[in-house]
């Protein structure tokens, strides 16, 4: 198996298109032409390219050229996949996307690629010493969902999508109909596929409300931190997706992105983040 030799593994940008550009210009990229690396590196985007900052169009449009070049691979988050499942009518307008949706309805024509290569976007990528994926490698999860995605068929050898090992859950349709529909990781109700795109819950100590006003009685899990975490230890797992931890005392360690509304963190968000 052909190895790229080195690869940059980028997390979510959620449109700062210029401090994506930024950060190419420090990696060595030719950022002012085609994006080229003097020593051949390629780029690995954890998803989450959209939504939050200003220049969601622009990011995706430069992530999707270096995808069609054979620069970099992208894998999808979960801000990519409620955009796709909002244009199919699984999923409803968000506080987190209304702006990136309110672009998508204002210039269809524009976005209609990007959408269609968000929705081929795979789930998760295996190296010989590393996995990737965007929010967390659940065992189960994987296993469940492995029949209907497995990936990588008849891909070049050496190409990044050759190191493709699960697919995106959708198809040109919908949803795969071929996807567990059950809950995962029950207190939570997302299924397999999700919970690889938004991480497992477990109780909150008490409900509470998030930032969409959302009534919530589950929190994300910092799977990472618990030796006992359903996930693979043979390898390193790179990911993305989870943000703001804060130090919040005695307090559990929330992990967005539903607990992100949680009045612990909050209150520290207005203290500390400028």
């Amino acid at each position: 198996m052909t190895v790229p030799k080195q690869l940059d593994i980028i997390g979510d940008i959620h449109g700062h298109y210029d401090a994506l550009v930024g950060l190419g210009r420090h990696l060595g990229y030719d950022v002012d032409s085609a994006w080229d690396h003097p020593d051949e590196r390629k780029m690995v985007f954890l998803g989450d390219l959209i939504d939050r900052g200003k220049k969601s169009l622009e990011v995706a449009e430069l992530v999707m050229g270096l995808a069609e070049a054979g620069r970099a691979i992208c894998l999808m988050g979960n801000h990519e996949y409620n955009l796709v499942g909002y244009t199919f009518g699984h999923e409803k307008v968000k506080k987190s996307n209304r702006n990136t949706i309110a672009q998508l309805r204002k210039d269809p024509e524009r976005w209609s690629p990007i959408v269609d290569f968000f929705r081929q976007l795979p789930l998760a990528l295996v190296f010989p010493d590393l996995r990737v994926i965007h929010a967390a490698w659940h065992s189960k999860c994987v296993t469940d969902v492995l029949p209907a995605l497995g990936g990588a068929a008849n891909e070049p050898e050496g190409s990044l999508s050759s190191f493709v090992f699960l697919d995106s859950p959708f198809d040109s349709k919908g949803m795969k109909d071929e996807l567990p529909s059950h809950e995962a990781v029950p207190p939570g109700d997302d299924k397999a596929h999700e919970v690889l795109i938004k991480g497992y819950e477990e109780g909150a100590d008490k409900p509470f409300e998030d930032s969409d006003g959302t009534p919530r009685e589950e929190i994300r899990v910092p799977w990472w931190q618990r030796a006992d975490a359903a996930v693979p230890r043979d390898r390193l797992t790179v990911f993305g997706h989870y943000w703001n931890l804060p130090p919040t005392g005695d307090e559990p360690q929330f992990v967005p992105p539903h607990p992100s509304g949680h009045p612990t963190l909050r209150n520290w968000q207005k203290a500390n983040v400028s």
